[in-house]
């Protein structure tokens, strides 16, 4: 099973970096930005639901923790009418609220090889957007 999370995590690096490799391609027409940004939006609301999932499982009652990936979740998904912030910024940010939740604030119900492995695709995702 490990073997398979981490395989499928850095297959799931790929759209991320279309951008990168296909830009002088014959799929040139293609806006790869685009693709990154509604995938990295689409990444954001797994992470938020795996979370929510996560503290529902747990039967928490406290409010703010089961606030915390909503309220993330809702502000990526903020970027599609936000005309103040680029929705690469708030991608950036959600992906990194994502990985904070997860590191903070549920690292005891993830096993350590997990949260590794979380820091370091969430990086090279987060880098994409940069390059």
């Amino acid at each position: 099973m490990k073997k398979s999370v981490i395989f499928f995590s850095i297959l799931g690096l790929i759209p991320f970096y279309l951008d990168l490799f296909l830009s002088n391609t014959f799929l040139n027409n293609l806006n790869f930005e685009k693709i990154s940004f509604f995938y990295g939006l689409l990444i954001i609301s797994f992470l938020s639901g795996m979370q929510w999932q996560r503290w529902i499982e747990i039967k928490t009652s406290n409010f703010l923790y089961l606030s915390i990936p909503m309220l993330n979740f809702i502000f990526s998904f903020s970027s599609v009418f936000n005309f103040f912030l680029s929705p690469t910024i708030i991608v950036v940010i959600g992906l990194l609220v994502s990985l904070i939740i997860d590191v903070i604030f549920q690292k005891q119900f993830l096993s350590p090889w997990f949260v590794n492995l979380r820091v370091i695709v969430t990086f090279f995702a987060i880098i994409s957007f940069f390059l």
